[in-house]
């Protein structure tokens, strides 16, 4: 199977899907690429995007295989395997109805409940072939780097989107996320899940299409994307011969210096395109601007300020008021809703001890994908590092776009993600 040439009409026999849950499925994973341009706002704090409901409709075709599944599970053996993500969870909603009796912050609560049912729902639907479903994250990938290309082609002047409370762009690749950081970090991520997929693909192709998505990620300018990268280049020239570091095979000096070439020229190709793309003016293609990390400086600060005995402990609630009030910063743009830092985002919303959870957490999947695929950790070190400049982990297409690299990771025994 050449990634190429893959025959729509061929993969629902192949995967076991109906026709009407394929063409749904289709249906949807293409407005998931249009990004933010199928946001609509419903009042001023509460917007969803059409996607949205396009989700809620494939879990209600799938709702008779997911409670099958619930109905077949060893409730006692998930309760062991899943502890830490039901006591976050149960935290999560504790300091919810303590700290607001607003409906934003249950409609945002719900939103990422559906998110994570639908990955679910995803993993079944494809457990007969996850490799096809891990092929359909890259082309969905490839789609929002296409979209960025074609607005960095033709419109690069994307200023006038200040009006409508985005930042104002100029020259910058910012695709259909409207933001040069997302849009980096989906590269950055379908560069991980296409080299999975190497094998799949003849050189010539894998090799421009490597070339394509370097380049595109080099006029984001978002330099939390370049760090990401970066240690996504490290791991590559570290990494084992095997998909796991609990057997690591020791590289040859031969393996170690053909990968760190590799490295240089991914390293090269972002200079050479540094070098040749236009910068006719404005802050944003300035690496060595300021006014950013002043700008996240201002909302971690505000974030962090005026905190209760409660409110250390318990939270101010999932994207409670007391965090919407950064939109008012006059330094943030009017659609940042929360913190900037992922972990300072989750302690104001849960407190410390959701803090401390959520930590737990992160270490329990970080040390199972060590110990299992490399790829998927470097895709989440990634993120989280990504995450502590722009809370990319909880935005929507990010999460969505992450979990669907892990929802086709292959098949592995439940077990063992138990730690």
């Amino acid at each position: 199977m050449k990634i190429w040439q893959i025959k729509l009409n061929q993969v629902p026999s192949k995967v076991g899907l109906s026709l009407i849950k394929w063409w749904y499925l289709l249906t949807l994973l293409i407005v998931l690429s249009l990004g933010q341009l199928q946001r609509f706002n419903i009042f001023h704090d509460i917007s969803f995007y059409l996607h949205d409901l396009l989700i809620a409709g494939w879990l209600a075709l799938n709702s008779l295989q997911l409670l099958s599944y619930v109905k077949a599970a060893n409730y006692l053996a998930h309760l062991r395997i899943w502890w830490r993500e039901l006591a976050f969870g149960g935290w999560l909603i504790f300091g919810m109805i303590f700290a607001t009796p607003e409906i934003a912050p249950w409609l945002y609560l719900l939103r990422l409940v559906f998110y994570t049912l639908f990955l679910v729902s995803l993993r079944i639907a494809f457990q007969n072939k996850l490799v096809v479903l891990r092929v359909i994250t890259v082309l969905l990938g490839l789609l929002y780097v296409w979209y960025g290309i074609l607005q960095y082609l033709f419109l690069p002047d994307t200023t006038f989107l200040f009006q409508f409370g985005w930042d104002d762009h100029y020259y910058r690749l910012i695709g259909t996320f409207l933001d040069p950081n997302f849009a980096g970090m989906i590269i950055v991520l379908v560069l991980t899940y296409l080299y999975s997929l190497k094998k799949l693909m003849s050189f010539p192709h894998f090799v421009i299409t490597n070339l394509l998505l370097i380049s595109a990620l080099t006029v984001t300018y978002s330099r939390a994307s370049y760090l990401a990268f970066f240690v996504l280049i490290g791991l590559f020239i570290c990494s084992p011969k095997t998909k796991n570091f609990s057997s690591i095979k020791h590289r040859t000096l031969h393996d170690l210096f053909q990968r760190s070439g590799w490295g240089l020229a991914a390293l090269l190709v972002m200079l050479l395109t540094y070098l040749l793309a236009p910068k006719p003016g404005g802050e944003g293609v300035n690496l060595s601007r300021t006014a950013s990390i002043q700008a996240r400086v201002k909302t971690s600060q505000l974030a962090l300020e005026n905190h209760t005995p409660r409110s250390f402990w318990v939270g101010k609630g999932f994207y409670s008021a007391d965090l919407l009030q950064l939109e008012t910063d006059p330094l943030h743009p009017t659609h940042a809703r929360v913190p900037d830092n992922l972990f300072i985002f989750v302690f104001t919303s849960t407190g410390m001890v959701g803090l401390l959870l959520f930590m737990s957490l992160l270490m329990k999947y970080g040390i199972w994908l060590v110990r299992h695929d490399w790829l998927m950790f470097g895709a989440l070190l990634a993120t989280l590092i990504h995450s502590q400049f722009n809370n990319t982990l909880l935005e929507p297409f990010i999460f969505l776009f992450l979990g669907m690299g892990f929802s086709s990771l292959p098949k592995i025994k439940t077990e063992s993600i138990r730690l």
